[in-house]
């Protein structure tokens, strides 16, 4: 228990924002109903509106969007906070994270004077949390151009670029590259668990030090075999090692924004009982593939990784040496 002086009290407010691929957007509306947008009617950007949120997420769907995530927005006096939740997250002790949980890891191993451990377990942690909050980039940057191009009627259906894309790019580079900081930093940790030298700090590394014959026997450690079985093989590769292409052609061998599967933004429209919904997504060039329905939209794409990514640190941090731990605060 930290105690803390001077404390301060005052109102606060609260909004939450659903995010989900294609540019949609949830708010829960003061009667308790939900608006799914935006959605054009007679040249304006209105809502269609839904008692409950499974009824909205049922709609969403057959528009092929998934559900991403939730921003929170807590306004304190003149400060505002907002808080990202990955819709993959699951809360075990208060817990809703596999942020929460390593920071809770890193803060046990401190108790335990386990600086390696302690160290570690926070940069998983700080990687995970930033993994989530280039997730929130990417989703927003959509919502912002699913509404730009819905103002210019002319866009609708019409494949398009401008200056803003690029740093939707960005976030696409940073993802991939903060989920890949995870994954070594995990792969460091199971290195620690099996005594392997400082130097196995990534997942190659890892790969290499296990093929030793001195040292396959290890691979029976279940923080180990967790991280190899999601690894894989280059004839059947896990999700991991996906990711590390996925890293590596966006960061070494072709930017995303010079890559002409991914060279516009486009529009689409769904039928639904409720009336069209429009979603948009990143598209390749006219010339280099005309219908989009034959290419995977690379936010879903980058989302599933995201998914896997928190899902396996989540069971990781099950086979962590130590409980998290919750810090409190006392006001004196």
């Amino acid at each position: 228990m930290i105690e803390v002086k001077d404390v301060s009290y005052g109102n606060t407010s609260s909004s939450q924002v659903l995010y989900f691929t294609g540019g949609l957007a949830v708010f829960q509306l003061p009667d308790g109903e939900y608006a799914l947008g935006p959605v054009p009617t007679a040249n304006a950007l209105p809502f269609y509106t839904f008692k409950t949120l499974e009824e909205l997420t049922n709609v969403a769907k057959l528009a092929g969007a998934l559900r991403v995530g939730t921003n929170e927005t807590i306004q304190m006096q003149s400060t505002e906070v907002a808080f990202w939740r990955p819709d993959s997250t699951s809360s075990k002790n208060g817990l809703n994270s596999a942020a929460d949980r390593w920071s809770g890891i890193s803060y046990s191993a401190y108790l335990k004077n386990d600086e390696s451990y302690q160290t570690i377990g926070r940069y998983i942690s700080v990687s995970m949390q930033a993994t989530g909050i280039r997730l929130r980039d990417i989703a927003l940057l959509h919502h912002d151009q699913l509404i730009m191009a819905l103002e210019q009627p002319s866009q609708v259906g019409m494949g398009f670029s401008n200056i803003q894309m690029l740093d939707l790019y960005l976030a696409f580079h940073s993802l991939a590259t903060e989920l890949c900081s995870a994954r070594d930093y995990l792969a460091r940790l199971a290195a620690m668990h099996i005594r392997a030298k400082d130097s196995v700090d990534n997942m190659p590394r890892l790969e290499d030090w296990l093929k030793k014959p001195a040292h396959k026997d290890h691979i029976k450690e279940p923080l180990v075999q967790l991280m190899m079985n999601a690894w894989g093989s280059n004839e059947s590769p896990g999700f991991l090692r996906t990711l590390g292409d996925l890293r590596n052609k966006m960061v070494h061998r072709q930017p995303m924004s010079a890559n002409p599967e991914s060279a516009m933004l486009k529009t689409m429209e769904t039928a639904t009982d409720f009336g069209p919904i429009l979603t948009i997504r990143l598209a390749p060039k006219r010339s280099e593939e005309p219908d989009i329905n034959t290419t995977q939209d690379p936010f879903e794409a980058i989302l599933q990784l995201s998914q896997q990514m928190e899902k396996l640190s989540t069971q990781a941090a099950d086979l962590a040496k130590y409980e998290p731990e919750i810090i409190s605060f006392m006001a004196k």
